[in-house]
């Protein structure tokens, strides 16, 4: 839920309909989202796959819904049974580009298992996306190299995607626009 209580239209809005079965895909994509409070497993499953792995400073949570995924079908309660708060304080919101980086972190582990390979395409895709967002922060917080460098670091697999070739239009031209030309851009007065 946010700030005021209701739901994120990017998350479903609130109470919609769970994924359920093999999500290992959807989650890679990001189309599938798993809120830690709502998670039930098995605890051979938990044993299974090593738990939270701690040498994670971020993203912890993410990689594990990763490994059971790989390992176990989801099933999806019908009806909301926790509320998870998203708000302005959230450790993705407040520290962005360790966040970011940790995305890169993680889709990098799934591209080096071979076991794998096919969905690497899909992993290479999200791996590029998250370089192209930690990018993105970098320029936003006016790091420009750092942005250029997270670009050229995904620059195999992102010279493919539209999104790739916008943040780095973006990151070489903001430097040399006049502040007055990018508030004129964003319609600003």
């Amino acid at each position: 839920m946010n700030d005021e209580g209701g739901g994120h239209p990017w998350r479903g809005g609130g109470g919609g309909v769970g994924w359920e079965g093999g999500i290992l895909e959807a989650l890679i994509a990001g189309v599938a989202w798993v809120a830690t409070p709502a998670v039930v497993a098995e605890q051979s499953l938990l044993a299974d796959v090593g738990g939270f792995d701690e040498s994670l400073e971020l993203s912890e949570d993410y990689d594990l819904w990763l490994r059971f995924a790989r390992r176990s079908e989801v099933a999806v309660v019908p009806r909301a049974l926790v509320a998870v708060r998203q708000h302005r304080e959230n450790i993705w919101r407040a520290d962005g580009p360790a966040v970011r980086a940790s995305w890169v972190g993680v889709y990098e582990r799934l591209l080096a298992d071979p076991d794998l390979a096919a969905i690497h395409p899909l992993c290479r895709r999200q791996w590029a996306r998250a370089n192209v967002s930690l990018a993105d922060r970098h320029r936003g917080d006016g790091h420009y190299r750092a942005a250029f460098g997270s670009l050229l670091y995904a620059a195999r697999p992102g010279l493919a995607l539209p999104v790739w070739w916008r943040a780095l239009a973006k990151t070489l031209l903001r430097p040399i626009v006049p502040a007055w030309a990018r508030r004129l851009r964003r319609g600003a007065t």
